[in-house]
């Protein structure tokens, strides 16, 4: 683990429990607005819950981890040596107050969990190993299910929750 990954997973540690943020079980059916992260490599996962929200008339923002920087994603560079987000485009979309933050992203770094520790969202789900996770909803998937399975598991639970159908 390089120095600054060392650094900032110390940081993290204190992050998540400094986070104000209304927590709220919120039914898909119900967000207006959504923030998606993912890695580079899980397109298909983003494509596919990003058609599935468009569908249902939901507001998408999104961020793209990669370690290698391109226009459309954050890199290491975007965080201090302690981790703390540094770049205008992750500080607006942590501090966004999303109804439902998507973590599509199969395997943690600890960039990922930086922002769904700070995150403003109302709801985060993902699905983490990791302790603290920073997820108010950890869906558990076997271990070689790819991200796209993982997306379609968590829009099948956030239809079950708080629904007044059942």
């Amino acid at each position: 683990m390089k120095l600054k990954d060392k650094l900032s997973t110390w940081k993290l540690r204190s992050a998540g429990s400094s986070s104000r943020r209304n927590k709220e079980f919120i039914n898909i059916n119900q967000a207006i607005s959504v923030g998606i992260i993912w890695r580079e490599g899980e397109d298909d996962a983003f494509k596919y819950l990003k058609k599935e929200l468009s569908q249902r008339r939901i507001k998408i923002e999104f961020l793209c981890f990669s370690d290698i920087p391109r226009e459309v994603t954050v890199t290491p560079g975007d965080f201090s040596l302690l981790g703390a987000p540094q770049s205008e485009k992750l500080k607006a979309f942590i501090a966004k107050r999303f109804d439902i933050l998507f973590d599509i992203s199969r395997y943690d770094c600890v960039y990922i969990q930086i922002i769904r520790a700070l995150s403003m969202a109302k709801l985060k789900v993902g699905n983490s190993d990791q302790t603290p996770n920073y997820l108010d909803l950890n869906i558990e998937v076997d271990k070689d299910a790819d991200s796209k399975f993982l997306a379609e598991q968590m829009l099948h639970y956030l239809e079950i929750i708080n629904n007044s159908e059942r």
